[in-house]
Parts: structure tokens; C-alpha cells; sequence
């Protein structure tokens, strides 16, 4: 029996083929996943990908998909949506246990009607607890590394193990996990925070979903910041907002490039905005002209924020 039919047999209804990632991603863009299943439960997301571990079938895990952008080819293997959400605050200790599932700001609002604080800042960044902590989610100054005092991890597809915080080695959006790819699966993080008065917690939080209305194309179809700014910090203090990705990229000149579907944002010229009929190419040959721009006014080189996933021969 191939793994194909072996997977259908086992999953029944809950496997569809050639979905089409468009659908799953913020910027509307992608081929078709070979198959495609929801699991709702650390269970069903532990299940499956011990049955792709013993298969050897190819697998993508993915939450909001925020980040992601599938090749036009689409993905060969299996994409697992994780929705997977419990969440367990205890107000008096400050600690909370939530599922990779559980979205960022579902839990930032459930620590707030506690009076916890600490990722206010973080309000209204469009991502998963497991996308959070992959990419080390952070802004003004804050990251949720700062407050994961452990998790619980499925290694190569095998084994269940947990981590204290400095195994993740954290760093500018970037931590241990998301240089594993898919051998290291997050399936639980436990945080700590802090007590804080409920006033400035909302207020911190009114704060955080005004700017991002204001200096980002809220509404429109993105994947957020396309790079990751070259400094390595997302602090606006002290010459840095100098330095940003998005500064660079304003003063060289790019906000009128478009390249089929896509074109960079009016906004903030560090997002690509899917205006209609967009394909992944266009947004990797927009994102390149980009990169190639600040390359030529500044002699930096930018790294994206943004991850390529599938085949993407076709662009070479």
C-alpha cells in the first residue's frame, strides 16, 4: 500500500487533496498541498507526524501561515494545519500553558482581563503560540522569547521532550527551532509573566493596535514585514528607526515597484500588497528588486522575514 492510500485510510475525511495554499495564506498566493488536514488536538498533531516520521512523507506544519509563501508549484507531501488551543492561566503565579495552536492575541487578551502583562506590544501580530515562538514574535522592543519559561517539543518525530527557555537560543525573530525546520515540532509553551495594573495593560494594548493601523496596510492582503530589519532590533529609539528595513527600503525608492499581482505598500515599504490575480513568483521577483534596491543605494544585503516553502525550481 503506498503512503498514499495508507494516509487516506487512516485520516478518511479529514485528508483533502490538492488544496490550494492560497486559501490558508494572509497573502493569497500558492499552488496546490498534495494533501492538506486540520487536527484540532496536541493529540491528532503528535499522531500525524509520527506517521509521516515512519512513512517518510514530506510534511508542513503551519498556523496563520503568516509568514509563508508557497511556490506556485504547490507543496509535494502533506500540509497539517494546527489548531490546537487550550490555554491554562493561573492569575495568581503569573503562569500560562498554551497549545501551539492558540492564537498570539487570544492570549495576550486572556492575560489582560487578569491584569497579567509583559506582550502588549506584541497586540495584533497575526500568529499562532507556535509561530510566536519559532520566529521569536516581537516589536517595539519586546519578544516573546523574553517570557517562555519552557515547552514541550516532538524531536524528529519520535519523541516527546520539554526545554527550559535557553535551549531556544533566541535571537532577532529567529530561534533554535525555526533552524530545525520540520525535525522539532513545538506542541505546548508554558510563559511567565507579570502582574500590572489592568488600565495600562489595555492602554499599551490601544497603543500597539493604533500604530499598527496607522503604519501598516491593516485589511489588505500581506505577509506582514517582507525583511527582517538589518540591525537586528525593532526598537524606534536612538537612530535605529534609521536603520530599519523599512527606512532603507523608503529612501530607495521602491514604493511604486509592482511586478504582476503584487505591488509594495503605499504604507510601509517593507510589505507587499496582493492587488489582484497575484502568483508566489510575482512576490519573490518583487521581494529580490527590493532587496536588490537597498542593496545598490546602501550596501546591505536584506534577509527575509518571510519563508519560501515548496518547489520552487521553477524560479531559478
Amino acid at each position: 500500500m503506498s503512503w498514499q492510500e495508507e494516509l487516506h485510510k487512516k485520516y478518511k475525511d479529514k485528508i483533502v487533496e490538492n488544496e490550494l495554499m492560497s486559501k490558508h495564506t494572509p497573502m493569497g498566493v500558492g499552488g496546490v498541498a498534495e494533501f492538506y488536514m486540520d487536527v484540532s488536538s496536541i493529540d491528532e498533531l503528535v499522531d500525524v507526524i509520527s506517521f509521516c516520521k515512519r512513512r517518510k512523507i514530506p510534511y508542513k506544519i503551519i498556523g496563520n501561515g503568516t509568514n509563508l509563501i508557497f511556490s506556485d508549484i504547490g507543496y509535494l507531501g502533506l500540509v497539517v494545519h494546527n489548531g490546537a488551543k487550550n490555554l491554562t492561566i493561573n492569575q495568581s503565579t503569573g503562569e500560562a500553558i498554551a497549545e501551539s495552536g492558540v492564537q498570539l492575541s487570544t492570549l495576550i487578551t486572556s492575560l489582560a482581563a487578569k491584569g497579567l502583562g509583559g506582550l502588549e506590544t506584541l497586540y495584533g501580530i497575526p500568529c499562532t503560540i507556535g509561530g510566536a515562538v519559532v520566529n521569536n514574535a516581537g516589536a517595539h522592543g519586546e519578544n516573546i522569547g523574553k517570557y517562555l519559561k519552557s515547552a514541550s517539543l516532538m524531536i524528529n518525530g519520535e519523541k516527546i521532550v520539554s526545554y527550559k527557555n535557553n535551549w531556544f537560543r533566541f535571537e532577532y525573530r529567529s530561534s533554535r527551532l525555526k533552524k530545525k525546520e520540520n525535525s522539532i515540532a513545538l506542541l505546548t509553551a508554558k510563559f511567565q509573566f507579570s502582574q500590572r495594573k489592568k488600565e495600562k495593560i489595555f492602554k499599551l494594548m490601544n497603543e500597539a493596535s493604533t500604530w499598527r493601523r496607522k503604519e501598516q496596510p491593516i485589511g489588505q492582503k500581506s505577509s506582514g514585514s517582507i525583511f527582517k530589519n538589518p540591525d537586528s532590533t525593532d526598537k524606534e529609539t536612538e537612530g535605529i528607526r534609521e536603520r530599519s528595513a523599512g527606512f532603507l527600503l523608503e529612501r530607495s525608492g521602491i514604493k511604486r515597484l509592482r511586478v504582476g499581482g503584487v505591488q509594495v505598500s503605499r504604507t510601509h515599504a517593507n510589505w507587499i500588497i496582493n492587488v489582484g490575480n497575484a502568483t508566489a513568483s510575482d512576490v519573490r521577483k518583487l521581494a529580490q528588486m527590493m532587496r536588490e534596491a537597498v542593496e545598490e543605494k546602501f550596501k546591505i544585503t536584506l534577509q527575509e522575514e518571510i519563508e519560501y516553502v515548496g518547489d520552487w525550481t521553477a524560479n531559478e
